[in-house]
């Protein structure tokens, strides 16, 4: 079973477009927060309007590279660097 992880604005989720006809996993499971406590199983279509798909024209490039609380970032600075 394969399960797909998305965060919030995370714009990298949207990726490839869906008009290229591409199709995501089924399986979705939403962090609904900044912080990754809250979570949806959403409903199998792999591009469910109540999860990641409701930010199509509001992304956040940071929701990408923090997850679970932690900075997964790999350009060499800090956080608080990198969201000046």
């Amino acid at each position: 079973m394969s399960v797909r992880i998305t965060h919030y604005k995370d714009i990298v989720v949207h990726l490839p477009p869906y008009w290229t006809g591409f199709r995501h996993v089924p399986t979705e499971v939403y962090l609904d927060t900044r912080n990754g406590s809250t979570y949806i199983i959403c409903n199998g279509s792999g591009e469910d309007g109540n999860c990641a798909d409701q930010w199509t024209f509001a992304h956040s490039v940071s929701d990408h590279t923090n997850l679970f609380g932690q900075y997964t970032g790999c350009d060499g600075y800090e956080e608080e660097d990198y969201l000046r």
